[in-house]
């Protein structure tokens, strides 16, 4: 700070203006550092004045710096933003000055330079003249070489051409023959398709009616014998045996009527219910215009996964569980949702794992493929099963819904 003060005097004694705003700037940044704010800003207003006078504008930039610092540290804040506003702006500028004189600078070489590449350009054209003047001769006689050369290509590829329109016409019989291969391949395998859809259709009856069922269903009607309820055991002996009767009925058949498999599932329900004790209730919905009589449907195509609903959804339910089948046909498809509230995939699967008696049931997989066959058969239309996992407001399981759609078929 003496060095400082020292500087001051002389240079106010020889009149040095600029070494004077200079000094008087590093001695308010000086009284700054040691915390003297009052020093501070009377230098650092000194400093300012002058340089304002003059227009320096690096020494104003740094006299509005000091300013906004001093008042910060004051917390005067109006005071503070006021000159930080003054201090970004002037400094803004003097960057913007600086990079002038850059590119002033910059504009002075660059035209040396291009002044510099101008004499080389005219050099190098002087030469590229003596150059063209000597290859003068050797061009002719390249022109004459080439085209010789230009007459030998033309042949060589007038050749090519004839060759290759040989070779595209014979690859035109070849994929003509390919074609028909193709075609004969193409009814085999539709037959062989026919055949497996057959094979399929067979395999998910036998599935469908498996001896599971019919030992739970004569285990039953054993049940009620010795309990010597002979009505109920007359009832579902009754029912049973028509089951079995439509069953065998539309073995034969691909398609049957609608009418004619709500009517099986419907005895189906009613063996189950009766078998459990009611320990569920259901119902079937269909549209008031359906047309059941004329739609046509696979057989025993929603029993599987109706019995899959009661067996690892309601049956485990504690309280009496409810089963909905709704039908409805949009836009040519016949729409078949099966929603129980039972206690939810994730669970019966829990279950089913502690379980010692597994019973794996081939139905659902089979339906998927009796439907992914007639998927084939329709190449245009949709088919296919989504399974989605109901969830109460809570966020605990409410059970399945099972969306099967089919194209719709008429007699």
């Amino acid at each position: 700070m003496q060095n400082f003060l020292r500087g001051l005097a002389m240079h106010r004694k020889l009149n040095d203006r600029n070494e004077i705003k200079r000094v008087l700037l590093d001695i308010a940044k000086t009284y700054f550092v040691i915390n003297n704010n009052q020093a501070a800003l009377k230098y650092a207003r000194e400093g300012l004045n002058l340089s304002l006078q003059t227009k320096s504008m690096q020494f104003i930039r740094d006299g509005y710096q000091i300013f906004y610092l001093v008042y910060d540290r004051l917390h005067q804040t109006d005071s503070a933003y006021f000159y930080y506003q003054k201090y970004i702006t002037i400094k803004d500028i003097v960057v913007s000055d600086q990079t002038k004189g850059k590119f002033a600078a910059y504009n002075y070489e660059q035209q040396i330079n291009l002044m510099n590449n101008e004499k080389l350009i005219s050099q190098q054209q002087l030469k590229i003249q003596q150059q063209q003047l000597a290859q003068g001769s050797l061009q002719k006689k390249i022109l004459t070489w080439g085209i010789v050369g230009l007459i030998l290509i033309s042949g060589i590829i007038f050749r090519i051409i004839l060759l290759r329109r040989k070779n595209e016409k014979h690859q035109r019989e070849i994929a003509e023959n390919q074609l028909q291969i193709q075609k004969i391949e193409a009814v085999r395998t539709k037959a062989e398709l026919q055949q497996q859809a057959t094979e399929l259709e067979m395999q998910a009856l036998r599935s469908q009616m498996n001896p599971h069922f019919i030992f739970n269903s004569l285990s039953a009607i054993n049940m009620f014998i010795l309990e010597n309820n002979k009505l109920k055991a007359s009832e579902y002996l009754s029912k049973f045996s028509r089951l079995i009767r439509l069953i065998l009925q539309n073995s034969d058949e691909a398609f049957i009527p609608l009418e004619r498999e709500l009517e099986a599932l419907q005895l189906y329900l009613d063996l189950e219910s009766l078998r459990f004790e009611n320990k569920f209730t259901y119902k079937i919905i269909a549209e008031e215009d359906l047309d059941t009589t004329g739609i046509k449907a696979p057989p025993l195509i929603m029993q599987p996964y109706v019995e899959n609903a009661i067996w690892h959804g309601l049956m485990h339910k504690k309280e009496k569980g409810n089963l909905e089948i709704e039908l409805y046909v949009q836009e040519e498809i016949l729409f078949c949702k099966i929603t129980d509230d039972g206690i939810g995939r994730k669970r019966a699967a829990e279950l089913k794992s502690k379980s010692t008696l597994t019973h794996k049931s081939m139905g659902m997989r089979i339906t998927a493929d009796r439907i992914a066959m007639l998927q084939q058969q329709n190449q245009k239309k949709e088919t296919f099963i989504a399974i989605n996992d109901l969830v109460l407001p809570d966020g605990s399981a409410g059970g399945t819904e099972v969306l099967i759609k089919i194209p719709v078929r008429y007699d």
